[in-house]
Formats: C-alpha cells, sequence, structure tokens
C-alpha cells in the first residue's frame, strides 16, 4: 500500500532542513513504493512526479515548500490503473490522497478509484465538507 507522511508546524512555517528531513524519510519509505509520488501544502500548492522519490529530489521538494505550515507526501505503490499516477488528485477545490483501494461497482470502469472518490465529494450538493464526504462514502 501507499505511504503517507505529513508534517506540521503549529507555530511558524516549516524550514527548508526540516523540508529536507521529510524528503529523506520519504526516500526510506520509498524502497517499497516507488512508483510514483505527489505532495500538497495547506494552500494547495501541490507538486507530482512519475518516478520514485530520490536524492535528487530532496532540494525542489524543500524549496517548493519552504514556508508552509503543512505538508503532506504521498509514495504511490500502484494496486490498480497507471502506476506512474502520483496523488494529490485536485478537481474543483479538493485535494485528495489516500492509502489502499476503494472497493466499489461504481468504480469498476475506472481506472483510478482515488478520482473517482475525489469526484463524488466534488459534485456533492452537501455545504460541508465532512457532509460531501459522508454522501460520497454513502454512494460506495
Amino acid at each position: 500500500m501507499c505511504e503517507i507522511l505529513f508534517m506540521q508546524k503549529m507555530n511558524g512555517t516549516l524550514s527548508s532542513q526540516e523540508l529536507k528531513e521529510l524528503a529523506k524519510q520519504g526516500i526510506e519509505a520509498s524502497f517499497t513504493n516507488n512508483n510514483a509520488w505527489g505532495a500538497f501544502n495547506e494552500l494547495g500548492k501541490t507538486i507530482r512526479c512519475s518516478t520514485k522519490l530520490a536524492e535528487k529530489h530532496i532540494k525542489k521538494f524543500s524549496n517548493y515548500f519552504e514556508g508552509s505550515k503543512q505538508v503532506v507526501l504521498h509514495l504511490r505503490l500502484a494496486t490498480s490503473g497507471d502506476r506512474k499516477l502520483a496523488h494529490p488528485f485536485e478537481q474543483e477545490g479538493f485535494l485528495l490522497c489516500h492509502n489502499g483501494i476503494v472497493n466499489s461497482e461504481e468504480f469498476e470502469d475506472s481506472e483510478i478509484d482515488s478520482k473517482e472518490m475525489l469526484r463524488l465529494i466534488a459534485e456533492s450538493q452537501e455545504e460541508t465538507t465532512v457532509a460531501k464526504i459522508k454522501e460520497a462514502l454513502k454512494e460506495i
């Protein structure tokens, strides 16, 4: 299954050095989860790469997210669909990454369960994000 790493700084913002450490932890975790990787911060700034997270990515990763308060790093181990498709997925102001497989008859014709789950959330007519997620989960 995928690996998801999260770093948050309650007071202030993440330094380049802290982000480099997160990336290094990701490299260690990506030993088996090596199909692709992606990350995002609290502002919705995203980065995706269709290769294994490696030393060559550390500087770009840390510079890109320096000054963030929160960063989520997703390391993909493809269980279905295109092995190169990195999370997070975006649709209508929502970002999604998850670990595991979403089994649903609703998604049988879809190559990527994550994108279909996000579509259900984004298309929901509910007002709050939590209500949108609950409605999407009922559909699967």
